[in-house]
This record gives C-alpha cells, structure tokens and sequence, in this order.
C-alpha cells in the first residue's frame, strides 16, 4: 500500500475540528512531538502532527510521554501514523518507542482501543484503503 500524499500542515490542521486528547470542539494548535532542535523536521511531517486545543497544548502535553502521544496519533490519525519515523526525527533510534510500547500506552490511558471521532473527509480515505486497498 502506498503512504498518502503528504499534506500541508495547513491542509491537515483543517481537517479536524476537535482536540485529540480531550475532543472539544476547537480551532486548535499543531503540536510538533518531536521538539528542541528536531522540531524543524517536524514541521513537515504529519507523522509528528497532533491537533490539540490550547488548554492541552500548554498543559497535559508539557509532560505525556512520547508513546502516549502516539497512542493518541495512531487513534486519531491511522493514515499518517509512523512511529520510527517520528523515533528518527526525534533523532533517536528507529526502535526508540516499539510498537508494544504504544500498546501499553493505549491500554493504561483508555483500558481498551478507544472510538475515534473522525472526520468525514477522514472516514472516506479510510474506506477507500479498506475498499481498494490504496490510497491516492
């Protein structure tokens, strides 16, 4: 399967219309998970993209984990979810957080694989991967 085209962040951040971590309804921030000097990369990939209001941005975010920010990117963004991709831009090693270190962060936080609330341009895509198994 090929990966989707790569969106502009500002193409990407009006996709969604409400926070990740909380779901309020908002006109959020991008939040870069790789920060200090690897947030330049950053900005360019939405693999390390959270969309978050303010009230999250400056607070729960300050401290979360990096598996926990995947855990919620793989929830609410499947398409452009990339773990070692963020793990190498964070400059660390592909295998920095394993897939079973995402797991563990889905589990602790929401007991179970929680529903996301998706888009309806997001819903789509996702059907069209699971109708054709491609993306454009």
């Amino acid at each position: 399967m090929r990966p989707p085209r790569k969106l502009t962040r500002d193409e990407w951040r009006h996709a969604f219309d409400r926070c990740m971590i909380c779901q309020m309804p908002v006109f959020g921030d991008v939040h870069e998970i790789a920060r200090g000097p690897f947030r330049q990369a950053a900005l360019e990939e939405p693999a390390a993209w959270l969309y978050v209001c303010r009230t999250c941005h400056e607070g729960k975010l300050a401290a979360m984990p990096i598996a926990d920010q995947l855990a919620i990117k793989l929830i609410h963004d499947p398409l452009h979810y990339d773990r070692v991709t963020v793990s190498i831009l964070r400059g660390r090693a592909a295998e920095a957080v394993r897939a079973a270190d995402v797991e563990e962060a889905l589990i602790s936080h929401f007991g179970r694989w929680p529903q996301p609330v998706w888009p309806a341009w997001y819903k789509l895509q996702l059907e069209g991967i699971e109708d054709d198994g491609a993306t454009p």
